[in-house]
């Protein structure tokens, strides 16, 4: 795919990445995508369980209001050894503490430090896609004081992002923080637990209802949707999923193991009619299903077989790939779309030709199930770049809708890890702000569901009433107001950079005040908006330029792909119709309130072809 203009470098990269940074368009402008997704391919991969291990050794929390902040002291595995806090320069123990939300906070910071400043942000942004299918919370009692776990958990997803979706179900499978989760952990074959045998097959594969290769649904002689599964394949399910557990009690990192006598041995009979005999030696295994390149007991052998058969199932191709559709590009896929990457999913060969050339495929590339091939083909669907809202756009995720802002404002930081490297000690109040963050959402089931459809927000007509809108599940008017109310402060607080000519505050008052909060800002991400500061200034001192079209102009190129939508533009215009001295005299405030109100608009919350309105394109050298 030719990346021909600006326009379409930004929408790319605002597809493939948490945001396009200052200038990274340009960079791409006039080359291949391909050329870019081999690059990003290659990049060493972020380590999530690194990072918030580096987190965990610099947290610092207050002890209750017991006296000054302490240090935070962890194991190897997250779990708290002990708290100090110091009085006087003396090191004293104390008991009370609840540790709980710093240790996930420490997570989180760890994962917008990855996500504003690390170069791998292909791998980094289809991760957190695959997240949002292969479920886990840590609003799990078991794991929310254990953040390394779920840290691990994440770069699971991140190690598979380019591989083979087989690869993934199995150490997803196999994953101690699923087990728990959904309760797969110490299944005895005497009362065997059916949540992971039916979860794996609705959320993690084929669905409930069958589905043909464009996503439709297929129907009954009654017009109704034919299930996947019955009761009764969820329970021959679970039972080849008996006999698992931690190797060690406290171990939630390496995979689990198989207790044989805890297995169920007995015949089992798949969803599609394919026995699975008593329990056989291996040779006799091998030589009826076919050479396997594994080792194992009999346990072993059966996930292997299960998974294999739950992939070939017909409608785990188009299932999972209308998913990973919705969470990238568009919550309303076409069924042209949908066969475009289900035939990628099936075979992979001719994306794989796309990307690398024809004769330059890498050797075992060629699998079913190859998520890089998958990605590739939902990213590079022509209608992607050309299409109206109505048949490609989504609404933004609330939490990444404010990781986009600090990235196109070249967020930083003042505060460093003993390396050097940028530290981000801010979580954004992921709690409280977004209804959502990584790994947080209230169930199995993600933040919302799939097909959920807003009709109070439509006219009453057939032409609007399948129109399907995920994300505005979790964005009711309070968390809209929480969400705006953040974008705002990002510019209100702005101007506390540090101490330095460089990060100078330009309205602070002197003395203690000022001591105080610059040291509170210290830790907080500040962006940079010294180009939009200075265009509505006119820095430059070109009398020629009007002052409001030019912060406009580096808006539309920042944040709307170089083309800003002429409703929003004239919005823009008529809110800061004031006179040059004006705007000079309260220069800052202007800024602050124009940025938030272009970005608290529905044209940014929505992602989309901005084509389909009328626009105006900003100049070539913004």
């Amino acid at each position: 795919m030719h990346i021909s203009s600006r326009t379409k470098a930004s929408r790319w990269l605002d597809l493939c990445t948490f945001g396009p940074k200052k200038g990274q368009p340009d960079e791409l402008l006039n080359t291949q995508a391909g050329v870019w997704f081999i690059d990003q391919v290659d990049q060493l991969k972020s380590n999530h369980k690194e990072e918030t291990a580096k987190q965990l050794e610099t947290e610092v929390i207050k002890i209750g209001e017991k006296g000054p902040p302490g240090k935070l002291k962890v194991d190897e595995d997250g779990n708290i050894i002990s708290a100090e806090k110091i009085v006087d320069g003396i090191i004293t123990y104390d008991g009370d503490l609840n540790p709980a939300s710093s240790h996930q906070s420490a997570r989180i910071k760890a994962w917008l430090n990855i996500a504003f400043y690390k170069d791998d942000q292909l791998s980094q942004r289809l991760a957190y896609a695959l997240s949002q299918v292969f479920v886990v919370s840590d609003r799990d009692l078991q794991f929310e004081s254990r953040p390394l776990a779920m840290a691990n958990y994440y770069d699971i997803l991140c190690k598979h992002v380019f591989g083979s979706y087989r690869e993934l179900l199995k150490d997803i499978t196999l994953s101690p923080v699923m087990g728990h989760y959904l309760t797969m952990v110490d299944n005895h074959k005497d009362n065997p637990d059916e949540n992971y045998a039916r979860e794996i097959m609705q959320l993690f594969t084929m669905g409930l209802h069958i589905r043909n290769d464009d996503g439709t649904f297929e129907l009954d002689a009654s017009r109704r949707r034919k299930p996947c599964y019955t009761e009764k394949d969820i329970q021959q399910l679970a039972r080849i999923f008996t006999g698992w557990t931690r190797g060690e009690t406290d171990d939630w990192e390496s995979d689990m193991i198989q207790i044989p006598e805890a297995h169920d041995n007995e015949e089992k009979i798949l969803f599609n009619d394919v026995t699975d005999p008593a329990n056989t030696e291996t040779s006799f295994r091998m030589q009826n299903y076919g050479p396997q390149s594994f080792d194992g007991d009999p346990a072993e052998l059966e996930l292997e077989k299960l998974i294999d058969s739950l992939i070939d199932h017909p409608s785990t191709a188009p299932n999972f790939c209308y998913k990973l559709i919705q969470l990238l590009v568009a919550s309303n896929p076409s069924p042209d779309y949908v066969s475009k990457v289900v035939s990628t999913f099936k075979d992979s060969t001719n994306a794989l030709e796309e990307i690398y050339g024809v004769d330059n495929i890498p050797s075992g590339e060629v699998v079913k199930g190859n998520l890089k091939a998958v990605f590739w083909s939902i990213l590079t669907y022509s209608k992607v770049y050309t299409a109206t809202p109505r048949e490609i756009s989504k609404v933004r995720e609330p939490w990444l809708a404010l990781v986009n802002i600090y990235r196109a404002l070249d967020v930083d930081v003042l505060l460093t890890d003993s390396d050097g490297n940028r530290l981000v000690k801010d979580d954004l109040l992921y709690n409280k702000t977004c209804n959502q963050y990584p790994l947080g959402s209230p169930s199995v089931f993600n933040f919302y569901l799939p097909d959920y459809k807003p009709k109070k927000l439509f006219p009453e007509g057939e032409k609007y009433e399948n129109i399907q809108s995920p994300e505005l599940q979790i964005i009711d008017w309070s968390h809209m107001v929480s969400v705006h109310n953040h974008i705002y402060s990002i510019f209100n607080k702005n101007f506390v950079y540090g101490t330095d000519s460089d990060h100078n505050y330009l309205n602070l008052k002197s003395g203690d005040r000022k001591s105080k909060l610059i040291n509170e800002a210290s830790k907080r991400p500040f962006v940079r908006i010294e180009d939009y500061h200075n265009a509505l200034t006119n820095s430059d001192g070109n009398e020629n330029i009007d002052r409001r079209t030019a912060f406009i102009d580096i808006v539309s190129a920042r944040f709307f792909h170089f083309i800003m939508p002429t409703v929003l533009r004239e919005e823009l215009l008529n809110t800061a119709d004031f006179s040059i001295e004006h705007l000079e005299q309260y220069s800052i405030k202007w800024t602050q309130r124009l940025l938030a109100l272009a970005l608290t608009s529905p044209f940014f919350h929505v992602q989309q072809n901005i084509h389909y309105f009328p626009y105006t394109v900003a100049p070539a050298d913004r």
